[in-house]
């Protein structure tokens, strides 16, 4: 039995990489779907140059809670509190 249990706890980093692995691959593809739409508005009404494009990064996550308090309501409850 203690070699099973060696065995889960040698795995269980492996899947806590794999979790922060997929964690970060999605706010990246969230940022980078978030930076094509701010382009793509901005460019609405302001001329925005391709060389400043360049510096812009997909990787920052300032505005991502990592705490694990998430509070899910249901989307009647959502509608009403964003009406008053």
């Amino acid at each position: 039995m203690q070699k099973l249990g060696g065995a889960r706890s040698a795995i269980a980093p492996q899947h806590r990489a794999s979790g922060l692995n997929f964690l970060v691959t999605a706010i990246m593809l969230w940022n980078t779907r978030y930076l094509e739409r701010a382009v793509a508005a901005l460019r609405e009404v302001e001329d925005v140059p391709d060389q400043l494009l360049a510096h812009l990064s997909p990787l920052g996550w300032e505005h991502v809670n990592l705490t694990g308090d998430y509070v899910w309501g249901t989307r009647a409850a959502y509608r009403k509190s964003s009406t008053d």
